[in-house]
């Protein structure tokens, strides 16, 4: 996925509209929250046919269904690694959850 030319305003624009929306899996949750700011960065949709889980378990049922251990296997099969000491605004991280992994 590549970044559009306009990517940061996009981003900020994103952030803007999702900062005061509550956590809600299968709507707005840290995957379909990064799905969201991907989407915003490259137009592209990376949670297209995973939305509407109506819980973390479904989610991760659904994840397991289709070959993946979790949100951060699925998101690494999609996007490049970047070093932590390489890492720029707007890419993605992985950070502890009290659920496990979070992007």
């Amino acid at each position: 996925m590549t970044r559009l030319p306009n990517w940061k305003t996009c981003l900020t624009v994103y952030l803007a509209e999702v900062v005061d929306r509550p956590f809600k899996p299968g709507q707005h949750d840290c995957a379909l929250f990064v799905a969201g700011a991907v989407q915003a960065m490259t137009g592209d949709d990376p949670a297209r046919g995973w939305r509407g889980y109506r819980s973390l378990t479904a989610g991760r049922q659904a994840l397991a269904k289709r070959g993946y251990s979790d949100q951060v296997a699925l998101a690494a099969s999609m996007l490049p690694e970047v070093a932590p000491a390489m890492a720029q605004a707007g890419d993605v991280a992985v950070v502890a959850g009290d659920d496990g992994p979070a992007l």
